[in-house]
């Protein structure tokens, strides 16, 4: 990996923020979620890069295998219009977690309060829905790439990252031939592969979030903003590109404060 794709990732991460900063008003539960998806990408992005450069390529892969599962639950989302419901089934199962931890008698003197105990809104929202019940659950997300056209995801993104998710018998493998001064080449090779490949994949992955994001919000966004996404898409690639320059271009429209969506 190169430092320039490190530059790369440095100005995408910068421009998603300023998408991220131009959602604004009071949101809706959907923008909420859509806006805060876009940040969990981006910083999702920057770990694995970071991984990647200190050689921690099997790592990367448990990065990238929540990034895929992140961009299916976002399909299923839209297509069901269930970003409410996931927002209450989200709420019940931190809280439910939440409660664990505090009714532990093992750990009762260790937690601490103030971070744990829930406020009296948390406590009434908690208990109306428990009242009226949670119907969302989460979606096969092999069905929803299938059903978007993008197996390949799935094949070569969840599933293929997932054996790295979960013990296997020759964990630590790669760990130890990096730790010998000189491995074998054919290890080398096979890292050196990986460790590019894991870097254009999740950089796909993150700016098909991205881009999704912008398609479901409820704003309409300016084409500089799809321009900057399919240009970083090239430039992580290798390809001819215009993205350094459609970085400035909505640098320039944000310091002006126009944001980055079409005026209603």
């Amino acid at each position: 990996m190169t430092e320039r794709k490190s530059e790369y990732i440095n100005l995408y991460v910068m421009g998603c923020s300023m998408l991220v900063f131009s959602f604004r008003n009071e949101l809706s539960t959907k923008d909420l979620i859509l806006r805060n998806s876009i940040a969990k990408s981006i910083s999702q992005l920057q770990s694995i890069n970071l991984l990647n450069s200190a050689g921690q390529l099997l790592d990367c892969f448990i990065l990238y295998r929540s990034m895929v599962d992140r961009l299916g639950h976002l399909y299923y989302l839209e297509k069901t219009n269930s970003y409410s419901n996931f927002d209450d089934w989200s709420f019940v199962r931190q809280f439910d977690s939440n409660n664990n931890s505090l009714s532990d008698l093992n750990f009762k003197d260790k937690i601490d309060k103030n971070l744990f105990v829930p406020k009296k809104e948390d406590k009434d929202r908690y208990k109306s829905l428990q009242k009226s019940g949670t119907s969302w659950k989460r979606p096969n997300i092999k069905e929803e790439f299938k059903e978007k056209g993008y197996y390949f995801l799935y094949n070569f993104g969840y599933d293929h990252a997932s054996s790295h998710v979960h013990p296997m018998a020759n964990d630590g493998m790669i760990e130890f031939y990096r730790m010998l001064k000189n491995p074998p080449s054919v290890i080398t090779d096979h890292f050196n592969y990986q460790t590019k490949i894991i870097l254009a994949n999740s950089s796909l992955v993150s700016s098909m979030t991205v881009n999704e994001c912008l398609n479901f919000s409820s704003y309409r966004w300016i084409r500089i903003a799809f321009d900057f996404i399919n240009s970083f898409r090239n430039a992580i690639n290798d390809k001819p590109n215009e993205f350094e320059s459609n970085y400035l271009k909505m640098q320039s429209f944000y310091n002006e404060n126009k944001f980055l969506i079409e005026p209603n």
